[in-house]
């Protein structure tokens, strides 16, 4: 998705840090983020942080880790990442508090790239809500994470209901790539939605 990166796991944890640069977090959590190892995390955080894009200190036997907004490559660095591996991120910060999302799905072709399928560059990133959102909500929390990934958000919403249907566009969206981003299990019939979103 973006060669200018020694790999994908590289490219998602920096984009971690850079979708929340005053937060600090641990290799740990790191890790759980964006699915690989505690080692691996490390080695790229070392790497990070000699080039000066990260700082870190220790707190107890937690090494806690932040990018560091003075560099000069601060801005660029963070235009890119963002663009190039953001979206799970900065979508999952943007739309997070949106009250009655039982699942927030991305699909399309960003995520086909996102997943090492080939095709062309994506022009957007389709995101489906399921739930009873509001919304202006969802469409003013598009408008932020627009602003910071460069990209049109173009916004679907459903309802759980809808989901378990026979619908033609959600039999589509099903059949293609997905990226579930948080899943909400108080919400009435999600777990039927956990079940399909597997």
């Amino acid at each position: 998705m973006a060669p200018m990166f020694r790999s994908d796991i590289q490219g998602r944890i920096l984009a971690k840090l850079f979708a929340q640069p005053e937060q600090e977090f641990t290799l740990s959590s790191l890790s759980t983020a964006v699915g690989t190892s505690q080692a691996t995390v490390w080695r790229e955080i070392d790497r990070a942080e000699d080039a000066g894009l990260v700082v870190t200190h220790k707190a107890g036997q937690a090494r806690l880790v932040r990018v560091d907004q003075t560099s000069r490559f601060f801005d660029s660095m963070r235009e890119l990442v963002l663009g190039a591996f953001g979206a799970p991120a900065v979508m999952g910060r943007e739309f997070h508090a949106i009250p009655e999302v039982a699942a927030m799905v991305l699909f399309g072709s960003w995520v086909a790239r996102y997943k090492g399928l080939p095709g062309k560059p994506p022009q957007d990133i389709d995101v489906l809500l399921i739930g009873k959102p509001d919304r202006n909500d969802a469409y003013a929390a598009a408008e932020r994470a627009e602003a910071l990934l460069g990209l049109p958000i173009q916004v679907t919403i459903r309802s759980v209901l809808e989901w378990n249907t026979a619908d033609p566009f959600l039999t589509e969206v099903r059949s293609r790539p997905l990226l579930v981003l948080a899943v909400d299990v108080e919400v009435e019939g999600v777990k039927d939605l956990q079940e399909l979103l597997r």
